[in-house]
């Protein structure tokens, strides 16, 4: 309130009988700060000139006085709306405090607020609370809100009004547009440069395989898309991302699958509730240990309830130390927890630094700014607000707490100020810095040996992806075929190659195709020069025997008689094979097949050379594009062309076409509709007994059903009588009704709603047995269908005719990893004439 005194002099007169007196008399009105018109203080002066019988020139004079004195003292007010959580609004309360002490800034100007935090993260109320500081209260600005979805929606509404938003931690990237969202703004950074710290992470360490784990919202959705662009752009591999759904459904399954595709990195952006349950269940998986890197996004990093994820590598909202953020420290009166409180305050001053530069910019539609009574989206207020944002906020500079405030023509932050602090988790709710980013700096780990990576490890032993190209020499399998991969000094194994572990030594006596690749994708700025080692598939191989009676007769193949498939007769008495073999791995026969088998068990990290695909190889490795089509095809017999698989013997067929809940639902239902068909049979009994029975004929009942009562040991006589007599007559019924109603003929019912209900009841039984017959049929269809047989090793022990000296045969027997019999023809057209006539089981040629 604001006090206005006057004093008179007192002269020699008395009224209402009252004494004279010769002391002054002081006349006190009380005015409030706002709101007071000249009317208003009219009706205040002529009533207290009435009481206090104040001649009309005093009173004149008094007028004039107070409204000039109003007016300087009251001076003008700035009304701004808050909708924030109650840390990030204390830090806008706090710098409207700072500002209405500092008058060097808005100077006779005052800001009022209005706060709402209970809504930050509902966008409807959210939305229901800016219309009310807008239309009710007058606000002409609004600080907030948190959140990017609910940002999303209140910046179309606040466009809609002229009014602007600023908030300080929306950040999601697609916010960035004039065109959708013209009157916001914010002062903390677009994910935008978040994406870019995060490339710049992944570069430092060498990383190039991650995984994605990010909220189903705006912020979760749109705060990494900047990022799967420039990681394409520079090597890095997306290989999976996961959505969280409510309530974290499958993220156990998930991050197993995200374990056995050996994802080593992991980028996490989802919403501070959500963050611990995630990161316990990445420790019950086993991906919170020695070996694993965890990456978190600014919002995850300004968390203050982080219970698990120790040895997470975090981006946190950066704030540079100075005298303002002193300042401001000492008048929050604590400790500042949440990075994004200074940008809260910041976004404050810039709403009063955009104030005050338009008063000196258009000092005419300043004054228009704190009229109380302009109607609302005119003409006059669309000009104001519009010239406030456009010409004022967008074009203000100044130094904030969080350091240099400036906008561009999106309302984002210019340059990428202030940048960002790169932190460690080392304990529950302990992030430590380590390191920095700034866009004319880029990344710097200025105190990278302060880093503890996952299960303790120290900072120069980062987790390496699987791809990481750094750690060790790749290890490339490969073939000496030309134009592939041939070694310049001749024949590889004679000139070129370790006798004992069949590696190459010299590079640069190689050429091929292999070679050229090799040397191509080591070019590549974001591979960083690797080294490989490159080994021939055929110089692993060692020959083994064994024992047999095989004899060396002639050419004809009959040494070859007491070997087994595969093994030749090397010489009397002696089975040899050339074999692959690796300590506590499966040995390994030479084959096609094998050689993807070995790549895709881990053997080696690359196999390089003319392989061909099918459809049982490409369950063993990974392959890449293939550069080729052979057009070789098979041609098989009917009744070779299904798999001979016999139909196990299955005795819970019957109960497969439901699922376990469903049956379990169904055995539940009966009970419950047996109870309520009790319920409704007594009361039609009661009914009836109440219509047609006599007192006697009940004291009868009551006899009979006393004997047959048990519960009388238990039960005061008259309960056990009454539960005996619902059993045997309602219950029973009621059992009855509800077992034969699945058969279509339930005991009828006289009782309308019991009848109703039964009818219900038959219903829903139609439809389950209707469901359950024809998922049955399906099941039992399904098992006597035979299933085609589209790999090789169907052809196990069966013949394949194939053209006499044709590359096919080479392909028949690899493909087979001679485990078919290949008989040689005269041309395709012989091998389909053994097909016909039941000779082989296969034929094998080109198709074109």
């Amino acid at each position: 309130m604001f006090r206005c005194c006057f004093i008179r002099g007192g002269g020699a007169s008395s009224y209402n009988n009252q004494k004279e007196t010769t002391t002054k008399t002081r006349l006190v009105v009380h005015l409030p700060f706002h709101g007071y018109t000249m009317w208003n203080m009219y009706i205040a002066f002529a009533t207290s000139m009435k009481s206090n019988r104040m001649d009309h020139h005093v009173f004149l004079a008094a007028i004039i006085v107070c409204f000039i004195l109003l007016s300087s003292v009251c001076g003008k007010v700035l009304k701004i709306g808050i909708i924030l959580g109650a840390e990030r609004a204390k830090g806008a309360t706090t710098a409207i405090k700072l500002i209405n002490e500092d008058q060097s800034i808005l100077n006779g100007v005052k800001i009022e607020y209005v706060v709402n935090t209970s809504v930050i993260h509902n966008r409807f109320l959210a939305l229901d609370a800016a219309r009310w500081q807008i239309e009710k209260y007058g606000a002409r600005a609004i600080i907030g809100p948190e959140h990017s979805r609910v940002a999303a929606h209140l910046a179309v509404y606040c466009g809609g009004r002229k009014v602007p938003l600023i908030s300080p931690s929306a950040t999601d990237p697609l916010l960035t547009s004039d065109s959708e969202y013209p009157f916001f703004a914010r002062t903390a950074l677009s994910d935008k440069f978040q994406s870019i710290v995060l490339l710049n992470i992944m570069k430092a360490f060498n990383w190039t395989r991650v995984a994605i784990i990010h909220s189903n919202d705006a912020f979760g959705r749109h705060g990494t898309l900047h990022f799967e662009t420039v990681a394409g752009d520079n090597g890095i591999d997306i290989v999976r991302k996961y959505q969280t759904t409510s309530a974290l459904k499958n993220i156990n399954s998930t991050l197993v699958k995200m374990k056995d595709d050996d994802i080593k990195i992991f980028i996490l952006n989802v919403q501070k509730a959500d963050v611990n349950a995630i990161f316990y269940a990445a420790r019950n998986v086993g991906l919170l240990k020695e070996g694993f890197a965890w990456i978190g996004t600014a919002g995850l990093s300004s968390s203050s309830a982080l219970k698990y994820g120790h040895g997470l590598v975090g981006i946190k909202a950066r704030s540079i130390a100075n005298l303002k953020q002193e300042t401001f420290v000492a008048a929050y009166g604590s400790a500042v927890n949440d990075a994004y409180t200074y940008y809260a305050a910041d976004a404050v001053y810039l709403v009063a630094r955009a104030v005050d530069k338009m008063k000196t910019n258009n000092p005419s539609l300043h004054q228009y700014l704190f009229h109380k009574n302009m109607t609302y989206l005119s003409d006059k207020w669309n000009t104001i607000q519009t010239d406030l944002f456009e010409s004022n906020m967008k074009n203000v500079s100044f130094d904030g707490i969080t350091g240099v405030v400036s906008l561009n023509a999106d309302g984002d932050r210019r340059n990428g100020m202030p940048g960002y602090d790169i932190v460690n988790l080392k304990s529950s709710n302990l992030f430590v810095s380590i390191g920095t980013w700034s866009q004319i700096n880029g990344i710097s780990f200025a105190a990278a040996s302060r880093i503890v990576w996952p299960g303790g490890k120290p900072w120069n032993q980062p987790p390496y992806d699987s791809d990481t190209l750094q750690s060790r020499p790749i290890k490339i399998l490969s073939f000496e075929f030309d134009p592939f991969f041939t070694c310049k000094c001749g024949k590889c194994a004679e000139c070129n190659t370790d006798k004992t572990t069949g590696r190459i030594l010299d590079h640069s006596s190689t050429e091929g195709l292999i070679v050229d690749m090799i040397a191509h994708i080591r070019n590549q700025d974001y591979l960083n020069d690797f080294d490989f080692d490159i080994y021939l598939y055929r110089d692993l191989y060692k020959p083994a025997t064994y024992a047999s009676k095989c004899k060396v007769v002639d050419n004809e193949g009959l040494e070859n008689m007491h070997c087994m498939n595969g093994w030749e007769c090397a010489k009397d008495g002696i089975c040899s094979r050339q074999w692959y073999n690796v300590t506590g791995k499966e040995p390994m026969p030479y084959s096609g097949s094998h050689y993807a088998k070995i790549v895709g068990r881990g053997d080696f990290d690359i196999g390089a050379g003319d392989v061909f695909m099918s459809e049982d190889r490409a369950k063993m490795a990974t392959f890449s594009v293939p550069f080729m089509t052979t057009g070789v095809t098979m041609v098989r017999r009917r009744d070779v062309l299904f798999k001979k698989v016999k139909p196990t013997v299955d005795l819970w067929l019957l109960v497969r076409p439901f699922s376990n809940e469903l049956w379990l639902g169904i055995f539940l239902a009966y009970p419950c509709v047996m109870i309520v068909l009790s319920i409704l049979n007594e009361n039609s009994l009661l009914t009836y007994e109440k219509i047609h029975h006599h007192d006697d004929d009940v004291d009868d009942d009551d006899a009979e059903y006393d004997t047959k009562s048990w519960l009388a040991t238990v039960l005061p006589k008259k309960h056990a009588i009454a539960f005996t007599k619902f059993y045997h007559k309602s219950f029973t019924v009621a059992k009855w009704q509800t077992i034969e109603a699945l058969f279509m003929n339930e005991e009828k019912s006289e009782h309308p709603y019991t009848r109703l209900y039964l009818w219900s009841w038959e219903f829903c039984l139609f439809l389950l047995a209707s469901a359950y017959t024809a998922s049955l049929t399906n099941f039992l269809v399904q098992r006597v269908t035979p299933e085609i047989c589209r790999e090789f090793s169907c052809m196990d022990g069966l013949t394949i005719g194939a053209s006499q000296g044709s590359y096919q045969v080479k392909i028949a027997k690899d493909l087979s990893r001679n485990n078919a019999k290949i008989v040689e023809t005269a041309g395709t057209l012989g091998a389909l004439r053994m097909v016909y006539k039941g000779e082989a089981d296969a034929a094998i040629g080109c198709s074109h």
